[in-house]
C-alpha cells in the first residue's frame, strides 16, 4: 500500500540565502526547516533541513520524497533524485544492493538514503542545478510516497509547508559605457591612388600604339584620371610611380626586360601627353606577375585550380613552374590560362601621390559619401558627431572611416563601439583584437559582457581600469555588482 503527499515548501529568492522555518505539513510529523535558496555562479543552490523526529516508521517501511522545482505559472518543472527515509531492515537490503552495484541512483546514493532512527533526527538536503530565468519565482515541492505498510494509504494531499515572504528584486542590470577615441588632427594629408592601364602590345614589342586593339579606350581613361587629379584645386600632386608587369609565359629574363620597356613607354606617354616632368615619375618593373596570377586562380573556378596553386606555392624556379602548368590536363588548363587569366597581368600600374587640403565641417559633410579618402579621420569624427549618437548616420560615418582606414586602431575602436551598440559583438571583437589601448580593452570588455562571457569581460575591463581609465573602472564595478555573490 502507498500513501502520497505533496509539499510545496519554498518560493525561491535569487539574491542571497533566505532562511525560514516551515510549519508542520505531514499530518503533524514532518517538518521542513532552514529553507535557503541562492544563485551563485549561474547555479541555483537550495538547502532544506527535514525534521523526521516525530514520525513513526516500521522496519520494512520507506518514505520516498521527490524534490521538484516548479515555475510560478506551472509550465516548467525540474525533478531531482528522491530522498529515501527507510526503516532499519529495509535500509540493510538497500545497502546490499548498493554494495553489489545494483542500486538505481547514479551518484553518491548514500546522500539520498536516510536510515530512520527512533530518536531526534534531522536530514540536510542540498540541491544544485544550472540556473535558468524561469526559476526566479519558482516553488520547491516535495512529493511523498510511503510504501511497505498495510495501513498507510492516506490518499493524496497538497500542503503549503512554507513560503518565503520577502520580495525578489530583479538582478542589477549593468549599463556599460563605450569609449570613442577622438582622432588626432592630420597636419599633412598625404594620399595616393593606384590605377591599372591594361594596354596591348604587339608580340615581344613595347611600342605603345594608341590605335592598337582597345588601347584608345584605355588611354582615354588614363587621360581622364590624370586630368581630374591635376585639375582638382583640393589636391597638390607630389609624384607618380609607374610599375610594369608581364604575364608568365615565355622566357623569364625577356619578360623582365619587356616589363621595363613597357613601363618606360607608358612614362613617355604621360610626359608627352600631359606635360608631366619625368623627374616627378618613378619607374619600376616586376617582370612576370606570379602573385597576380595566384590571386586570379584563387578567385576562379578553373580546372586544376588546386594543382595550379600548389605549383605556384611550392615550385621555386619559374621555368619549372611553366613546364608543370603546361602538363596539366593535357594542355587544356594552360590554354585557358593563356587566353583568360594571363592577358590582365600584362599591364602598367600607376600611382598618383598628392596632398589634400583641410576641409571645414560643412565641406566634410558634403564629401563624406563621395570622396571620403580626401578626409582625415579627425574630419570624419567631427562629421559623425553632428548626428545623434546611435543613429543610422552616426554608425554609417564610422563604417566609412574604417573602410578608408582599415588598419588604423582609432578607426577600428570607434567602428567596434558602433558594432556593440548594434549587438554585432563578434564583429567588434574581431576589430579590437591586437589593439593595445585602454579604449579597445574597455570596449572588448563590454562586448564580452553583453555576450555573457563575464570572465573575459572582467579580464579586459580590469586591464583598462589598471591603466587608469575611469570609465573602464566604472564598467568593471557594474559588472561585479551585476553578478551573483560568490
Amino acid at each position: 500500500m502507498k500513501k502520497i503527499n505533496i509539499y510545496i515548501i519554498a518560493l525561491l529568492s535569487m539574491l542571497a540565502f533566505g532562511t525560514l522555518s516551515a510549519q508542520n505539513a505531514y499530518e503533524g510529523d514532518l517538518l521542513f526547516e532552514n529553507i535557503k535558496a541562492a544563485r551563485q555562479d549561474n547555479q541555483l543552490l537550495m538547502d532544506v533541513t527535514i525534521n523526521i523526529s516525530g514520525i513513526e516508521l516500521g522496519k520494512q517501511h520507506m518514505i520516498e520524497l521527490t524534490p521538484m522545482l516548479r515555475s510560478s505559472n506551472q509550465t516548467r518543472n525540474l525533478i531531482f533524485e528522491p530522498i529515501m527515509i527507510v526503516g532499519t531492515t529495509r535500509h540493510k537490503a538497500i545497502q546490499r544492493s548498493i554494495n553489489l552495484g545494483n542500486y538505481r541512483f547514479p551518484v553518491e546514493p548514500q546522500q539520498y538514503i536516510i536510515k530512520f532512527k527512533d530518536e531526534t533526527q534531522r536530514a540536510s538536503v542540498k540541491l544544485r542545478v544550472p540556473y535558468e530565468e524561469w526559476m526566479r519565482d519558482s516553488e520547491l515541492i516535495f512529493a511523498e510516497v510511503v510504501s511497505g505498510c498495510a495501513d498507510c494509504d492516506l490518499g493524496k494531499a497538497e500542503h503549503i509547508a512554507a513560503a518565503i515572504a520577502f520580495g525578489v528584486p530583479a538582478p542589477v542590470k549593468a549599463e556599460y559605457e563605450l569609449l570613442y577615441v577622438t582622432p588626432d588632427v592630420e597636419p599633412v594629408k598625404n594620399r595616393d591612388e593606384t590605377h591599372s592601364a591594361h594596354l596591348n602590345y604587339m608580340v615581344a614589342k613595347y611600342d605603345l600604339i594608341r590605335n592598337f586593339q582597345n588601347n584608345a579606350a584605355v588611354l582615354e581613361e588614363v587621360d581622364r584620371i590624370i586630368r581630374d587629379v591635376r585639375n582638382n584645386s583640393d589636391l597638390n600632386v607630389q609624384s607618380f610611380t609607374v610599375t610594369g608587369y608581364a604575364s608568365p609565359e615565355g622566357n623569364y629574363n625577356s619578360n623582365m626586360m619587356l616589363s621595363q620597356n613597357r613601363a618606360y613607354s607608358f612614362v613617355n606617354y604621360l610626359s608627352r601627353t600631359h606635360g608631366i616632368s619625368q623627374n616627378m615619375i618613378r619607374v619600376d618593373w616586376r617582370g612576370e606577375d606570379w602573385e597576380g596570377l595566384r590571386r586570379a586562380v584563387e578567385n576562379s573556378y578553373i580546372q586544376d585550380r588546386d594543382a595550379i596553386l600548389r605549383i605556384i606555392d611550392y615550385t621555386g624556379n619559374p621555368e619549372t613552374r611553366k613546364r608543370q602548368l603546361k602538363a596539366l590536363s593535357g594542355g587544356t588548363t594552360y590554354r585557358y590560362l593563356l587566353n583568360s587569366l594571363y592577358p590582365p597581368l600584362r599591364r602598367n600600374d600607376y600611382t598618383i601621390a598628392y596632398t589634400v587640403r583641410s576641409f571645414d565641417l560643412e565641406e566634410a559633410k558634403k564629401m563624406i559619401r563621395t570622396r571620403p579618402h580626401y578626409l582625415s579621420l579627425n574630419e570624419m569624427f567631427l562629421v559623425a558627431n553632428t548626428y545623434p549618437k546611435g543613429s543610422r548616420e552616426f554608425k554609417e560615418i564610422f563604417d566609412i572611416a574604417v573602410k578608408v582606414f582599415p588598419d588604423d586602431p582609432v578607426a577600428n575602436i570607434n567602428a567596434a563601439a558602433q558594432d556593440i551598440e548594434y549587438e554585432a559583438y563578434d564583429s567588434a571583437i574581431n576589430r579590437l583584437q591586437g589593439i593595445n589601448q585602454p579604449e579597445a580593452w574597455n570596449n572588448l570588455g563590454v562586448a564580452y559582457a553583453r555576450k555573457g562571457d563575464y570572465a573575459r569581460a572582467q579580464e579586459y575591463l580590469q586591464l583598462a581600469a589598471d591603466s587608469g581609465n575611469r570609465i573602464a573602472m566604472a564598467n568593471l564595478n557594474q559588472l561585479k555588482a551585476s553578478q551573483p555573490r560568490r
